[in-house]
């Protein structure tokens, strides 16, 4: 169970990696087994999720990949441990603007404060603002900040000046820029 949004910038990396992947392995996924909310066992990824998309891109273009090493996380860890866990051990590809809004609703969603989760990822809480207002952008905004058509600053300050109208907005400009 992988529960982290990708984008397709993101994806279109992964697909750049299976050269690397077929070679070997950095270092282990980290999973955890969670069991009560489930109503059974279910292992979640939390850290090495583009790894892991890299070895299966990778074993469909034919790598001969037979096992992919693990290690098991406390199961004890909290979903907020797990997503502090997933935004420090990130020492590949940066996360882009997007996922962090993820994250910091993620970490909003379990009590934590604008300021905290400021102090958490190291930047502003103004930014952190930024990043919950895209989280809880309309889905065709988030889709199109996903997809590489629309940067998350401009789609932060499209649904700041647009309100409920921010989605005609972003995808009449996004058009136009396809457009040209």
């Amino acid at each position: 169970h992988v529960k982290t949004p990708f984008s397709t910038p993101f994806l279109m990396n992964c697909k750049e990696l299976p050269a690397g992947a077929r070679v070997g392995y950095d270092r282990e996924l980290g999973v955890t087994i969670f069991g009560a909310q489930y109503r059974k066992d279910v292992i979640a990824v939390n850290d090495g999720h583009r790894r892991l998309a890299a070895v299966k891109r990778a074993i469909e273009l034919g790598a001969p990949i037979k096992t992919i090493p693990l290690v098991l996380k406390e199961r004890s860890d909290t979903m907020a441990d797990l997503t502090i866990s997933l935004l420090h051990s990130n020492e590949g590809l940066p996360f882009n603007m997007y996922e962090k809004s993820v994250i910091a609703k993620r970490l909003k969603s379990y009590g934590w404060s604008n300021a905290d989760i400021a102090k958490e990822m190291r930047c502003t809480t103004a930014f952190v603002g930024e990043l919950l207002t895209l989280a809880g952008a309309p889905q065709a905004i988030q889709e199109l900040v996903k997809g590489g058509q629309m940067s998350g600053t401009l789609a932060v300050k499209t649904v700041k000046a647009h309100g409920e109208k921010a989605s005609e907005v972003a995808k009449a400009g996004a058009a136009t820029a396809a457009a040209k």
